[in-house]
């Protein structure tokens, strides 16, 4: 920590430094000082949406939704194509989505902004899937699981949701083979 506090001395305007520098204190308990480092650098003119995606994480993780939700926008009116702030922007809406019913259909679009922008990330699939198979349409989900898996082999939760997703069509052995996978 304290070599990451003297390399920002030296390069106060290095994003990724900034970043990494405030995830080291949140992991150590010291949530408010990673905060005000990253909103410090903002208010000295370093408007990254990087920094304001780090900030949506953080309020995310303090169950602050309604913080993140901020955060994130912020992120993507400096970077409308920053497929990041999209992905996380939908993950916040679909965890409010339970105290907000619209947020839901706003983090399909969240999700399928962030598969269009970033098609080789394996989590927006797998999401849409998700919101997919929770309306029933498990034919639907499935390519989708498949795109996460194709990507991300080892993703033992969508390993899981396919093999769910294989179940309820009817595709019994095939289930059975993707619950071993999952195993």
């Amino acid at each position: 920590m304290r070599e990451q506090a003297r390399a920002l001395e030296l390069a106060p305007d290095d994003v990724d430094l900034l970043i990494s520098h405030a995830r080291a204190l949140q992991e150590f308990g010291h949530a408010d000082e990673a905060s005000k480092g990253l909103r410090d650098a903002i208010a000295r003119g370093l408007d990254d949406p990087a920094l304001w995606v780090e900030l949506g994480r953080e309020a995310r993780e303090a169950l602050a939704y309604d913080e993140a939700i901020e955060d994130y926008r912020k992120a993507l009116t400096i970077d409308s194509s920053m497929a990041e702030a999209h992905m996380e922007l939908g993950k916040v809406l679909l965890r409010r989505s339970d105290i907000k019913r619209h947020d839901r259909e706003t983090a399909r679009k969240e999700f399928e902004e962030a598969h269009r922008l970033a098609p080789t990330d394996p989590y927006s699939p797998y999401y849409l899937a998700g919101l997919l198979a929770d309306d029933g349409k498990y034919a639907e989900a499935i390519p989708l699981l498949r795109r996460a898996l194709e990507l991300d082999p080892f993703n033992p939760k969508a390993h899981y949701a396919l093999a769910q997703a294989l179940q309820r069509t009817g595709r019994t052995e095939e289930a059975r083979a993707e619950f071993a996978r999952h195993a």
